[in-house]
């Protein structure tokens, strides 16, 4: 049977799996963190060119990351070693692998269903797609949070691990927004109404983060 791993964890020889899950860890916090503020305070920045480019390059690093962590994380899994990390075929026995493993696999289809909101952000704007837009980033962001599932009250670790994922997700997102687009976006007063919303949401998100 495949064995069950906390892949949060880097011990055990389990290197690589837990440095393409930081990688992908951040690019998925940043994205979902990113449309979070665009929705929240600075609608106006899907119609700038830097922002979509931004948008579509975190989403390329997450992919890359993602599929990295998911190879990695079914070759620790696979009986006997016997697992590459590079053969698709090998991922689905991180299914038997218990509900971290599941997580991972569903980290990867989510992440690529996000795509749709990724490449067209005007989509998190418009109330028609908006719930789809930022609902399909925020599950692949929750399933950051189910990563340890085994010992003492496994339910209530799992809660505050995605309740965790999804605050960091936001305060981590959206400075990196500020940071790399917004303070650097041709716009005017705009850019104030971001940095004014932003500040309206990083304190309850560092605070459900801690």
């Amino acid at each position: 049977e495949p064995e069950i791993i906390d892949f949060s964890i880097a011990g055990r020889g389990n290197g690589a799996v837990w440095l393409t899950r930081l990688i992908s860890t951040l690019g998925i916090a940043v994205l979902f963190g990113s449309l979070v503020l665009i929705t929240a305070a600075w609608p106006e920045g899907v119609e700038y060119l830097v922002t979509v480019k931004f948008l579509r390059a975190v989403w390329v690093v997450a992919l890359i990351g993602t599929m990295l962590f998911t190879g990695f994380a079914a070759a620790s899994v696979t009986p006997d070693g016997g697992g590459s990390p590079f053969n698709p075929s090998t991922w689905l026995d991180l299914w038997d692998a218990g509900w971290a493993g599941r997580a991972v696999l569903a980290r990867l289809v989510l992440l690529l269903a996000a795509a749709w909101a990724a490449f067209r952000p005007e989509r998190v704007i418009d109330p028609t797609t908006q719930l789809a837009a930022l609902g399909i980033p925020g599950l692949c962001a929750a399933m950051i949070g189910v990563s340890r599932t085994v010992g003492d009250l496994v339910g209530l670790g799992v809660l505050m691990g995605i309740l965790h994922a999804l605050a960091m997700s936001v305060w981590v997102g959206g400075v990196v927004l500020l940071a790399r687009v917004v303070l650097s976006g041709p716009g005017d007063e705009d850019l104030v109404h971001a940095v004014r919303g932003f500040s309206r949401v990083s304190t309850p998100a560092i605070v459900v983060t801690i």
